[in-house]
C-alpha cells in the first residue's frame, strides 16, 4: 500500500507541475504586445500607454 500512496503522490505532482506550466504558458500568451506609436518618423510617448483592445489600438489624446 505504500508504494501505491508513493505513485500517487509522484502522479500528483507531475500532474500539479504540468498545470503550472499550462496556466504560465496561457498567461503569456494572453499578454498584450509593447505597442510603440511614431509619427512623422518621430516617436511619441504617452503618460498613459497605448492599448490594444478589441483589434484596435487605442492611444490617450
Amino acid at each position: 500500500m505504500s508504494n501505491r500512496h508513493n505513485n500517487f503522490k509522484k502522479g500528483l505532482k507531475k500532474l500539479a507541475l504540468a498545470g503550472g506550466a499550462l496556466l504560465a504558458a496561457a498567461t503569456m500568451a494572453s499578454a498584450q504586445p509593447n505597442i510603440t506609436t511614431e509619427l512623422n518618423g518621430q516617436r511619441l510617448y504617452f503618460d498613459q500607454p497605448p492599448v490594444m483592445q478589441e483589434g484596435r489600438v487605442l492611444v490617450p489624446l
